[in-house]
Parts: C-alpha cells; structure tokens; sequence
C-alpha cells in the first residue's frame, strides 16, 4: 500500500503538521490508531509514539516476511 498525502495516514488533528512533529506524536495521531489501542500498544510493545513504532522489531520482521511471500 502506498500513500501519496500525509492526510491519509494521519487523524486529521495532525493534517498540518510536519512529519518531524507527527513522528514524535502519540500513537493515536495515525489515522485509524484509537487512543485505547494507543494505550494497549504501548503496554504491549512499550511504544509511544509514531517514531518508536517505526522502529519496532517486530515492524520489520513482518515487513520482511511480507515482501518474501511476495516473490514466492
């Protein structure tokens, strides 16, 4: 999935702003992320914000599990 606008990732609270500022944002700044799942991700995983997120283990992991299924 490629997303061409900043507006169709993120809560329209954050539309304006910079990435800098939407990746130090909390969770619930992605479109879709409600502040309770905000809260169970960041019990689960321990992240907290857009950056720490991206960073996830876990992220690049199925990232990469994808992409091999990809070219099976």
């Amino acid at each position: 999935m490629k997303l061409e606008n900043i507006e169709e990732m993120v809560d329209k609270s954050y539309a304006e702003k910079s990435c800098a500022e939407i990746s130090k944002a909390p969770l619930s700044a992605l479109k879709g992320i409600s502040m309770d799942t905000a809260e169970k991700l960041a019990k689960a995983f321990g992240i907290d914000t857009v950056e720490k997120m991206a960073k996830l283990k876990y992220y690049d992991w199925a990232l990469e599990i994808k992409t091999r299924a990809e070219k099976q």
